[in-house]
């Protein structure tokens, strides 16, 4: 078992330096200074190398024993494969937690609360967005959603109070809020209706909120805005 962590660890190492000198070229800018969600990431032509390194620490049941180093590198390498959808299998609300290997509750667990214990949040929305797979949430899960929706990006905190208010949450209207005053951004907003419509809305909230929304986003300018809100007023 040895062995094979260390072989691991060692590959997840290799990979890591192989991957950062790619993207620095691919991007041609610092390493620190390069965006996480860069459009060239998924034509990096060894992720097929990078997936059956995580699939044998998933399918070994590995993962909680990978060193910090390890960890940060298969956290990072989720950042970067979010539009293949491989390490974390995210892009889905039905199926296993990884299309890279087998997994478990425990572990996927187990990173979640590896990300939220880091300051980057890169991996975040891929992560909740998995909750979707889980058919009941025990409210040990409710909490890790909750600290999901806590977090700074926008999107992760989209992806969140969407797992909320499809799982009955009964606190969508103060979440919702919450999220609304966040930001300016028409997608932010509207993912908070979209969250109170499913949730048995406070009918009182989403109308003020809708008709704020109508105000700031006219809604004929765009053919999105036309199905988002005859959806909304269905």
């Amino acid at each position: 078992m040895q062995t094979e962590l260390t072989a691991i660890e060692s590959a997840l190492a290799d990979h890591r330096v192989n991957l950062d000198a790619w993207l620095d070229t691919a991007y041609d800018q610092p390493h620190a200074a390069r965006d996480y969600s860069g459009e060239l990431d998924a034509s990096y032509d060894s992720w097929g190398h990078i997936q059956s390194t995580i699939g044998i620490a998933f399918d070994s049941e590995l993962t909680q024993q990978l060193s910090t180093d390890a960890l940060d590198s298969v956290l990072f390498f989720a950042s970067r494969n979010e539009e293949v959808g491989c390490i974390i299998a995210w892009l889905g609300r039905i199926g296993p937690f990884s299309n890279a290997g087998n997994l478990t509750l425990p572990d996927f667990t187990f990173l979640c609360e590896a990300a939220l214990s880091r300051s980057e949040d890169y991996v975040d929305y891929e992560l909740v967005n998995c909750f979707h797979k889980i058919p009941d949430l025990t409210s040990a899960q409710f909490d890790t959603v909750l600290r999901f929706f806590g977090r700074d990006y926008a999107y992760t905190k989209r992806c969140a109070i969407d797992v909320l208010a499809t799982k009955g949450f009964a606190g969508i209207s103060d979440l919702a809020r919450d999220l609304w005053a966040h930001d300016e951004c028409e997608f932010t907003k509207l993912s908070a209706l979209t969250a109170l419509k499913k949730s048995s809305p406070d009918v009182s909230l989403f109308r003020d909120l809708l008709a704020d929304f109508k105000t700031q986003f006219p809604v004929d300018e765009y053919k999105h805005r036309v199905k988002n809100i005859a959806f909304l007023e269905s």
